[in-house]
């Protein structure tokens, strides 16, 4: 007899860990084989990719792990080029663990956008 997939409803062939293909790779990616399941539509943006960053490369509180929640605490960048910083190093990052910093990149791109704003304001007068 052909093993089909375990999630409720799905006739598909299972393959591994008794999930067919698309839900065992729902899984691997999101944690959860919910093909229903609501994304936050920000894969690709700014703010997700650094997310993705410190997730891979730094400690993060639990609650974090979660794009949704790390995005509902965070925002996006105030300004381009400024990056989170841990208020203190020895803790994850988390709500009350980060704060924004400005790097030479960010301070010079934002003195272009205050000179280019000024250039605009002397050309309308």
């Amino acid at each position: 007899m052909k093993k089909t997939c375990k999630v409720e409803g799905c006739e598909n062939k299972s393959r591994s860990v008794d999930l067919c293909g698309k839900h065992l790779m729902r899984f691997k990616r999101h944690g959860d084989t919910d093909l229903n399941k609501k994304m936050h539509g920000m894969t690709g943006t700014d703010i997700h990719g650094l997310w993705s960053n410190i997730k891979r490369d730094y400690s993060i509180c639990k609650e974090w792990e979660d794009f949704k929640t790390f995005y509902n605490d965070v925002g996006d960048r105030p300004v381009p080029g400024v990056m989170l910083k841990r208020n203190k190093d020895d803790k994850p990052y988390s709500k009350d663990n980060f704060n924004w910093y400005w790097t030479k990149a960010a301070i010079e791109l934002n003195a272009k956008w205050e000179e280019g704003k000024e250039a605009v304001k002397d050309e309308e007068i």
